[in-house]
Parts: C-alpha cells; sequence; structure tokens
C-alpha cells in the first residue's frame, strides 16, 4: 500500500481496489499454469480498465533480476504496474 493513499478520497480509495483484483487474476492464471507474459499483462490490463477512476500508465512482468521485459516465464519474475486515482500520482 503506498503512502500516497493517504491523498485518495473514499471514492478513489474503494476505486483502488481493482489493483489487488487485477494482481489476483495474474496470479490465480499463473497457478493454472500461464507463463505467456503478454496474458499476464493483458488479464491485469483488462481488470483495471473496468474501472473509470484508474488512469494506468503501465504493466509490466519483468525478470525479476534484471527487471527486462518477459516474453515467456521461466523464472522469478515481477508483476508491477503504475497506475493514477483522482489528483495522486
Amino acid at each position: 500500500m503506498s503512502s500516497r493513499n493517504v491523498y485518495l478520497n473514499p471514492e478513489e480509495r474503494q476505486a483502488a481496489t481493482v489493483l489487488f483484483r487485477s494482481l489476483n487474476v495474474a496470479k490465480s492464471a499463473y497457478a493454472a499454469g500461464e507463463r505467456q507474459a503478454e496474458s499476464l499483462r493483458e488479464r491485469v490490463l483488462e481488470i483495471i480498465a473496468s474501472e473509470p477512476l484508474a488512469n494506468l500508465q503501465y504493466v509490466s512482468c519483468a525478470d525479476y533480476d534484471t527487471l527486462e521485459e518477459l516474453e515467456t516465464i521461466s523464472g522469478k519474475a515481477l508483476l508491477s504496474m503504475a497506475v493514477y486515482f483522482g489528483k495522486t500520482g
């Protein structure tokens, strides 16, 4: 949870729960065997796009050590995103 969350109004704070939901969708897909990074990015993007207050900057699925974007996950990976709500950025 970012320290910037204190700047969110109640509506924005509720909207921000989409971040957790989107990561859980990706986590479930990975647990079910999905290893295509683009598929995981698209799942996250789709969930976040469903929230009108979310302003998505990027979704990344990168190698854990090098932070290079991945096509296929074969080791440790980092799924990250930047999303703005309201004036918080």
